[in-house]
């Protein structure tokens, strides 16, 4: 007897209730007829009959020229196969469907209310990753002010800066060089270095995304902090935090 673990593990592949029984049942005996089918499941024969029919159409089972006819399973593993063979290609055809009806409605929405989006971060492990993000990405400059314990932190990322520098992103970083950082602002040689000392933190890219946040605290630490930000690409607010950090590379 077939346990029911069996029956609600063929229900979840897409089997019904009574396909499942049929199945299984058919897998006990080997080879059956309709009616020791509906004997030992207990279904009406006609029902039997409607059940067998379906699953050999679905290939699960096979027809045998006898008579009365009878019917013998296909080997478990081809099943499963099969019906995973046909889910993925529902899935296919599926996701075709969605992008040519929905990607484009999504593209209209997305590109109309996306720069008035802000986002907030919390912590430091998740500011670092997305000033990874930023600097990954950032194709003609970078844009950098922070404390001179900032640079330090910054210097997890300096395999990033480099890279983008040989790329030919202009890099700028303000921050106070001092006795503890300067062994890591030798790092960021291939970048412009302006010595001044700041106040918070900024990372700013290509004109078109900022990310300013606080620093809780203000520490060497690399990975934890209460740190907190805010991330935008509204294109108002980004020249302006550019037009700052102009301004503020003036002042030393």
């Amino acid at each position: 007897m077939v346990n029911a673990k069996v029956l609600s593990s063929l229900n979840a592949i897409g089997l019904t209730q009574y396909e499942a029984k049929v199945y299984t049942a058919l897998a006990s005996e080997g080879v059956a007829t309709a009616k020791d089918i509906s004997n030992i499941c207990g279904i009406p024969y006609g029902k039997v009959y409607e059940i067998l029919t379906s699953l050999a159409n679905k290939g699960f089972i096979l027809v045998l020229p006898s008579k009365p006819m009878k019917y013998k399973v296909v080997n478990p593993d081809k099943v499963v196969d099969i019906i995973k063979s046909n889910n993925l290609k529902k899935i296919e055809d599926a996701k075709k469907v969605i992008l040519k009806e929905l990607l484009p409605i999504f593209n209209k929405h997305d590109s109309s209310g996306f720069e008035d989006v802000y986002w907030v971060i919390h912590g430091r492990s998740a500011i670092n990753k997305k000033i990874s993000e930023l600097l990954s990405k950032a194709k003609k400059y970078i844009y950098i002010l922070t404390s001179p314990n900032g640079i330090i932190r910054l210097g997890c990322c300096a395999e990033l800066i480099t890279k983008a520098a040989k790329k030919g992103v202009n890099v700028v970083i303000i921050s106070k060089v001092t006795d503890e950082n300067k062994q890591i602002v030798k790092q960021f040689k291939s970048c412009k270095i302006i010595n001044s000392d700041v106040k918070g933190h900024l990372v700013l890219i290509d004109g078109k995304e900022v990310l300013f946040f606080d620093a809780i605290p203000d520490d060497t630490d690399v990975n934890y902090g209460r740190d907190s930000g805010i991330l935008s690409q509204n294109p108002a607010f980004v020249q302006f935090m550019e037009s700052f950090f102009e301004l503020r590379s003036k002042f030393k």
